[in-house]
């Protein structure tokens, strides 16, 4: 009967996922902050549906060891060379992160353990809820999200060393006399790695044959379970987190010859796991005790986003000389990542007391549930900052933003941006196609992913400071939602809008900063034109005729 109870708590909790995430995705919010809402709801501080017993917590151990499994999957060659680029801004952060937090752990009178374990904690980031705002709003590809892409991919790289860091910290005297000190887990651990790298590497392929697996999805589904759960499985043989084990095997399997097959069937497995995980990690929260310590929780929320924001954007400030996208960039980064549970689950007792786990719970889930409102007021609340001098004067991006906005570009928007790039204005093009984005850029021009209907993402092409916007899409509803759009947010900026037929002149007309260029007037001109070019050839020589006679 208990298989069946776990089972029932599993189907529960996704339950609850399903109905909560699509409520919150249905009024553009992040399905993350529904998962997490379910498990609050629907764990032993809130209904009480879902038991706290040990099923519940093999979940989340198993959800974190497949989560990070799947993450270790994406670290590829062309991922690792992102690292590069972005490792400087990542490293300071999570460097000046934790030396804070642990400055912030000593004055709040803890010992010197929990200190440095709280400044790790607080140093990560959510990878999964931040990426997944930021890639529904199609802004991954502005400044604040390449930012944060780059911060992020680096505290998944750096994941490994601080919970290693942690477990360090965590053993004890008497353990470590055992013989099961830190030097004991680090030759388990590079002994566990090598024998994992032989037979992911090696006897897999020589077993199963690498066209076969990739020729065939259950068995490569099944090999990435096989792989995964069988990493977790020998990490905790020899001493090391599960949860390290499978990532350590996402990381050799990411390097085989069937690894982007893997990529693909896990997919789906990788959607259900981070479901799971985010709904146990909910369950934690109490929240009876939030609402009895509101006034410390959220003084210790204020105090996280404001210095986590600050930090990110001091150090955008030191690398490029302004602090464009720095504000921003913090504000997305302003949480506490969900592997911080996993440090948390590690540095239990000697690093994270009994005390202290239910603030860093609470604090964590809270600054979750505001991420999806800090990354789409961040821009917002970045360019009122800069516009009222809060910052320094360097902060004006007048010079280094582009002054028209175009969007699609097709044959028409490619012969308007050089037309508009030889009057010496900077250009930034707007589409949906990412190959378009990719010539833009071919071209010398900023590009940038999106859909100009959204006002989002008009906010992230800097519509409050252009000069123009020129719309060139031929779909005349297209056009006209565009337009609408930026009336709302600015009415009192030009556009310049294509009208591919006579007939919608009047709708773009009724709009009054829409300069509309008609196509069929415009081609009847240039049809007229070059037609007089044909015939005066013709004509010259019967007046020369004339003359001569």
């Amino acid at each position: 009967m208990e298989i069946w109870n776990a089972l029932f708590d599993i189907l529960v909790l996704l339950v609850g996922a399903l109905v909560l995430g699509t409520l919150l995705e249905r009024v553009r919010q992040s399905a993350v902050v529904g998962f997490l809402l379910a498990g609050m709801l629907l764990g032993p501080h809130g209904l009480d549906i879902v038991d706290s017993g040990e099923e519940v917590q093999m979940l989340a151990e198993l959800g974190v060891s497949l989560l990070l499994f799947s993450i270790g999957l994406e670290f590829s060659r062309s991922r690792l060379a992102q690292l590069r680029s972005a490792g400087l801004l990542g490293l300071l952060q999570v460097i000046l992160t934790a030396v804070v937090g642990y400055a912030a752990g000593s004055a709040l009178g803890l010992g010197w353990r929990e200190a440095t374990g709280m400044g790790l904690i607080l140093s990560l980031s959510s990878t999964a809820c931040v990426l997944r705002i930021l890639t529904d709003r199609s802004q991954l590809d502005s400044g604040p999200g390449r930012n944060a892409l780059g911060v992020l991919l680096v505290q998944d790289a750096a994941v490994i060393p601080l919970a290693f860091t942690v477990e360090f910290l965590a053993l004890d005297p008497e353990t470590q006399a055992a013989g099961t000190g830190p030097f004991t887990v680090i030759f388990g651990a590079l002994g566990f790695g090598i024998g994992l790298w032989l037979v992911l590497r090696f006897v897999a392929p020589w077993l199963l044959g690498s066209r076969v697996v990739s020729g065939n999805r259950e068995l490569s589904l099944l090999l990435a379970v096989v792989a995964g759960l069988g990493a977790a499985t020998g990490a905790h043989a020899v001493g090391v987190s599960p949860a390290l084990g499978a990532f350590i095997a996402g990381i050799v399997l990411a390097g085989s010859p069937f690894a982007v097959q893997v990529r693909s069937d896990i997919g789906a497995l990788k959607t259900l796991l981070l479901t799971l995980f985010f709904g146990s990690v909910g369950m934690l929260a109490n929240p009876a005790w939030i609402a009895e310590h509101l006034f410390e929780v959220l003084g210790l929320l204020a105090a996280l986003v404001l210095a986590k924001a600050a930090i990110v954007a001091w150090i955008v400030k030191v690398i490029t000389g302004h602090w464009k996208n720095g504000i921003a960039s913090g504000l997305a980064l302003a949480q506490i990542g969900e592997f911080s549970f996993l440090l948390m689950e590690l540095g239990k007792g000697p690093v994270v007391s009994s005390e202290t786990e239910p603030y860093l719970v609470s604090v964590i889930l809270l600054s979750l549930l505001i991420t999806p409102y800090l990354v789409v007021f961040g821009r917002p609340i970045e360019r009122w900052i800069l516009r009222r001098g809060v910052l320094d004067s360097d902060v004006v991006e007048g010079s280094e933003s582009a002054e028209v906005l175009l969007v699609g570009f097709g044959p028409s928007g490619q012969r308007a941006a050089e037309e508009i790039a030889r009057s010496g204005k900077r250009v930034r093009v707007l589409d949906l196609n990412s190959d378009s984005v990719v010539r833009a850029r071919e071209l010398g021009y900023e590009g940038t992913v999106g859909d100009a209907s959204h006002a989002e993402v008009l906010e992230h092409a800097d519509l409050g400071i252009l000069e123009l916007v020129v719309v060139t899409l031929p779909d005349p509803t297209a056009a006209e939602l565009v337009l609408q759009t930026i009336t709302r947010l600015r009415p009192e900026v030009l556009v310049v809008v294509r009208a591919r037929y006579h007939i919608h002149r009047a709708r773009f007309e009724r709009y009054p900063q829409a300069r509309v260029v008609d196509e069929e007037e415009e081609v009847g001109v240039r049809l007229g034109e070059r037609a007089v070019d044909c015939l005066i050839p013709s004509v010259r020589p019967l007046e020369t005729d004339k003359t001569t006679s």
